[in-house]
C-alpha cells in the first residue's frame, strides 16, 4: 500500500475518530426546548447585560430586560455578554458570552433552539500531528498523511 493510500484512509478514520467526538456540532441543531404554537409572544428576555440583541419582526435592535420574544425571534450575545430568557413555565435558561437561541415553527409547534458560537482555541500547526495521532489511537503516520501532501 502506497503512502498516499494510507494518508487517505488514515484521513477517513481520523475524521471519522474525531467526528464521533463532535457529532452535535456537525449535526442538526435540536430544540432545547419545544412550546406551543403561538402567534403572539412567548416569553420574555429577563435578563441583558450590555451587547445583547433581539432580531424579530423590527429588525435587530439592542435587547433589555422585559423584550417580548415570538416566533422568529434571535437573541444574540456578544463575546462578554450575557441574558436569562423565560420562555413560559418550562424553558428558562441563560445565555453566556457568544451564544444565540432562535425561536422557529415545527409541525408540533415551536422550537427554542440555542447555539454557542464561541470561536475554540486554535490548536497550533506544530503541534497539531502529535494532538491527531493520539486522537487516533497512535497513528503517526495517519497524522502526517493528514499534514502533508505526499507525492508518488
Amino acid at each position: 500500500m502506497n503512502l498516499r493510500k494510507l494518508g487517505t484512509i488514515g484521513g477517513i478514520v481520523l475524521v471519522s475518530l474525531f467526528s464521533a467526538g463532535t457529532g452535535p456540532v456537525f449535526a442538526q441543531q435540536e430544540c432545547t426546548c419545544v412550546l406551543p404554537a403561538s402567534t403572539g409572544p412567548v416569553g420574555k428576555v429577563s435578563r441583558a447585560s450590555s451587547d445583547v440583541f433581539h432580531t424579530g419582526a423590527l429588525g435587530r435592535e439592542a435587547a433589555a430586560a422585559g423584550q417580548q420574544l415570538a416566533t422568529g425571534s434571535v437573541v444574540t450575545t456578544g463575546a462578554v455578554a450575557s441574558a436569562d430568557i423565560d420562555l413560559g413555565a418550562s424553558c428558562k435558561f441563560a445565555l453566556r458570552g457568544s451564544m444565540r437561541m432562535q425561536i422557529t415553527p415545527i409541525d408540533a409547534g415551536l422550537c427554542v433552539q440555542v447555539f454557542d458560537e464561541s470561536v475554540p482555541v486554535p490548536v497550533p500547526e506544530s503541534s497539531a500531528g502529535v494532538i491527531l495521532a493520539g486522537a487516533a489511537g497512535g497513528g503517526v503516520l495517519l497524522s502526517l498523511g493528514l499534514l502533508q501532501s505526499v507525492s508518488q
